[in-house]
């Protein structure tokens, strides 16, 4: 049965030149609007992504919007998914699916017609919600509802849908932690019989989710819950310090201002280096550096007479991350800094040095860093031709 939406809604992407002709392309019938977006949009809140769901197999799928104009990517074919890009639009069309087997970490699937079929594969409730070329919503398991308690719910039992997949149980508490006014009892207790299901997890999915739930402003209530049902220990190679977490969060929350998720999960794991973190959550190189450079940002802030160099050097996010839970009198003085202040760019170069007679050797790296520590010294002033000025006969 398909539902009246709620009086006024009409989001923008639904009613996009892009939307409509792949309505058109796929036939209005054969494909809808399904999960985060309907489920956000619903909320009133801003919508990331765009996934359709459609009745056509991947290749038909891909026929029908490539005659329409449309970029047609295969990014997960094996799982029915296509990338769509149509009038500088992105969108992610996914053919009806069934589960054939399961092994708790991935799913084995067959295409279907049935649109009831494909949405009990589906994890939650507010997530198995679509939306109809003419805006009408199929809502099979009482989503809207538990949208409107603010209930994070599986669909039918919990503890089959973590059988399914044990990352499931991470996306409970991350969905809680977005949506749900508490934790729903069923689907709490059955993370509590099957937490040991997660350490047969992938280190990446498993980082995943975790990410996304540090980077909620108070993710501190659903933490403690999942270390109560011991879930936390399959995480990393060692347990996350709550103890940190709790007091980072609460002097973000008192300074009004929350630091990256990265942050946070080094703040869980302070006694070990960033490497380290890196390789247990198997963390690009990006932001293993991100988390070295906040560590030197937060050093020595207390006895810091400005916040330049550290912005010069690390960047503003990692320095503003640093003061995210810092406490000290220069606070203010310091964010004054990092908003107002625009990093300078070193005017002596490699060649300038080399005009003037030095020869490319590694000694003219060392000159040039010198140079270069001498102009911050200068608080980023002195002039090329002043710092041009000390250099000293080529070798």
């Amino acid at each position: 049965m398909l539902l009246d939406p709620p009086a006024g809604w009409h989001p923008d992407w639904f009613q996009s030149s892009a939307s409509k002709k792949i309505f058109t392309a796929l036939g209005d019938n054969c494909v809808r609007f399904v999960g985060g977006c309907v489920r956000d949009s619903l909320l009133g809140r801003d919508v990331a992504d765009i996934d359709l769901a459609t009745t056509h197999e991947p290749m038909r799928t891909t026929e029908l919007l490539e005659a329409v104009g449309a970029k047609v990517v295969p990014t997960g074919l094996a799982h029915g998914t296509v990338t769509v890009i149509l009038d500088n639009q992105s969108f992610e069309v996914t053919s009806l699916r069934r589960d054939v087997s399961t092994d708790g970490r991935h799913a084995t699937v067959a295409f279907t017609e049935d649109w009831h079929e494909d949405a009990r594969r589906r994890d939650f409730t507010i997530n198995a919600l679509y939306a109809t070329a003419d805006g009408k919503i199929f809502d099979p398991f009482g989503g809207l509802e538990d949208l409107k308690n603010r209930r994070v719910r599986f669909i039918g039992s919990a503890v089959d849908r973590i059988k399914e997949d044990a990352l499931r149980i991470f996306r409970f508490f991350r969905f809680s932690a977005r949506f749900g006014a508490s934790l729903d009892t069923e689907g709490l207790a059955a993370c509590s019989l099957r937490a040991a299901d997660a350490k047969n997890l992938s280190r990446e999915r498993v980082r995943d989710e975790l990410l996304k739930l540090l980077a909620i402003p108070d993710p501190r209530k659903f933490l403690r819950e999942m270390q109560a049902i011991r879930v936390l220990p399959h995480v990393g190679d060692a347990p996350p310090d709550l103890i940190n977490l709790n007091r980072l969060v609460a002097t973000e929350m008192n300074n009004d201002c929350f630091s990256a998720a990265e942050t946070r999960l080094a703040n869980c794991y302070a006694k070990h280096g960033a490497k380290e973190i890196g390789k247990a959550f198997r963390l690009s190189k990006k932001q293993q550096h991100f988390i070295s450079d906040v560590r030197e940002a937060g050093q020595n802030l207390d006895t810091d007479t400005s916040i330049r160099p550290k912005i010069y050097r690390l960047g503003e996010k990692a320095v503003e991350d640093a003061l995210a839970s810092f406490a000290g009198d220069q606070r203010s003085k310091f964010l004054y800094e990092v908003n107002s202040w625009e990093s300078p760019i070193f005017p002596v170069s490699g060649a300038d040095l080399m005009s003037a007679g030095i020869d490319p050797t590694p000694e003219l790296g060392k000159r040039l860093k010198i140079l270069e520590q001498t102009w911050i010294d200068s608080d980023f002033k002195m002039t090329r031709n002043s710092l041009m000025a000390l250099v000293g006969p080529g070798s």
